[in-house]
């Protein structure tokens, strides 16, 4: 497949304005900004939010963050588009989308959309969308807003990949939340998430979807059978809350390490591979969301 370095030339200019600003100070406060679009970040503020202070919240939260972060790579592999710096001479690379080798396609990944973008509207959209304070509302979009401009300012991104970044999470706020007011039975929406996001499974080729489809399946997966079979209740103990979050994030990582450990060794063609990183990330997600709430009925009152 293709890849296009197509871009307009106004993001070429806006790049370069953003970037002729740059300076140690800037530089810090836009990659501090953008911590609050990463993936792991917004998990863990999910996992504090969902497990101890609002569990509602956290659901709504835990289910758009979900379908963000599947569809957004699911996307990516659509369109297939380079990174500003691969493409524009002037654009420098400040701060690179992951670890590794900055022009490698395979490391840092594809542009459109930005994956930030998407599920900081996604997480901080549904925060807006539940909130009656002006205060909330406006701080949500100041967030949202300040961690598009960090991914240009840092040349991982152009502009129309965070404006289509945050389109695509605001959307799935808006039509998440519509199906879930007029459909009565919650897990008939879940069901459909999934089945909209596998899609991808016969045209993605990149780990970041068969990740985030893991994730998503395990986890949607997870909620619909603790509210069947676990039911765990509200605490309002601060070190509970904390216990609760360190406990799960605990809980999937270990799990995650032992299924990358057993299978970790098995030779497959790289299809097969993805498939199983799938559904390792599914059986990790599966486990901290569903079973491991049964733990919550030993703390003590």
């Amino acid at each position: 497949m293709a890849v296009s370095g197509f871009y307009f030339a106004w993001e070429n200019w806006i790049i370069t304005l953003f970037q002729s600003l740059s300076g140690p100070a800037v530089t810090a406060l836009m990659t501090f900004v953008t911590l609050f679009g990463e993936e792991s970040v917004l998990v863990l503020m999910l996992a504090f939010i969902y497990w101890g202070l609002d569990r509602e919240l956290g659901e709504r939260m835990g289910i758009n963050i979900l379908t963000s972060i599947c569809f957004c790579p699911l996307v990516k592999n659509l369109f297939l588009r380079y990174r500003p710096y691969f493409v524009i001479s002037d654009v420098s690379c400040i701060r690179p989308a992951r670890r590794g080798e900055i022009y490698d396609i395979t490391v840092q990944g594809y542009s459109f959309p930005s994956g930030h973008a998407c599920s900081s509207a996604a997480a901080y959209g549904t925060v807006f969308a539940s909130s009656n304070s002006r205060k909330v509302k406006a701080a949500c979009i100041l967030l949202i807003a300040l961690i598009c401009i960090s991914r240009v300012y840092l040349g991982v991104h152009f502009p129309t990949d965070v404006l289509a970044g945050a389109a695509i999470g605001t959307a799935v706020v808006f039509l998440n939340g519509m199906l879930m007011r007029r459909e009565e039975n919650r897990n008939t929406v879940l069901l459909c998430i999934i089945a909209l996001c596998s899609a991808g499974l016969f045209f993605c080729r990149t780990e970041d979807y068969f990740t985030s489809y893991g994730v998503l399946t395990g986890g949607l997966a997870g909620m619909m059978f603790e509210r069947k079979h676990v039911g765990f209740g509200k605490t309002d103990r601060f070190l509970i809350m904390l216990s609760r979050t360190a406990g799960g994030i605990a809980v999937f990582l270990a799990v995650n390490w032992l299924f990358r450990t057993a299978f970790g060794h098995i030779d497959s063609t790289e299809y097969v591979s993805l498939i199983l990183r799938a559904v390792r990330y599914a059986a990790s997600s599966f486990i901290a969301i569903g079973l491991y709430p049964y733990v919550f009925r030993l703390e003590k009152n």
